[in-house]
């Protein structure tokens, strides 16, 4: 155990101490334990929605449904909920209905029996299900 004694041990606590009360200073003077990015990510969560480009992207899902794309209607419902994820939030005004949870599990189900849709059309039910019922998508 050469390597961590007399000088090397004491110039490894010195460090470790300095290191230390430079973490506590940087949280002192900003009163915030989270990381940079965090609070980066946080900032950019609360940039103000678009209503008017959600209801874009849902209206080119409705129309994808109407001529029967099912996949294509679930890529935009996910990109909406990517823009404004309150649209599949059950609990939220913005809740795309009761009519649409009911669509996503026939969709779903229709997926299960192989009848509609590819992996990415799977991929996006899934996440819009999760969304919908709580999970982080």
């Amino acid at each position: 155990m050469e390597i961590l004694s007399g000088k090397r041990l004491t110039l490894l606590a010195v460090l470790l101490s300095a290191a230390s009360i430079a973490g506590g200073i940087g949280v002192a003077a900003t009163g915030d334990l989270r990381l940079p990015k965090a609070v980066d990510a946080r900032e950019g969560a609360a940039a103000p929605r678009d209503p008017s480009r959600v209801s874009a992207v849902i209206a080119l899902a409705g129309e994808a449904e109407r001529r029967g794309d099912v996949a294509t209607a679930l890529a935009h419902y996910r990109a909406a909920s990517l823009l404004d994820p309150r649209i599949v939030d059950p609990r939220s005004q913005v809740f795309l209905g009761p009519a649409f949870e009911a669509r996503l599990k026939q969709w779903i189900a229709a997926q299960k029996k192989g009848e509609a849709g590819g992996s990415r059309a799977r991929s996006d039910a899934a996440y819009l299900f999760r969304r919908m019922y709580g999970g982080c998508g």
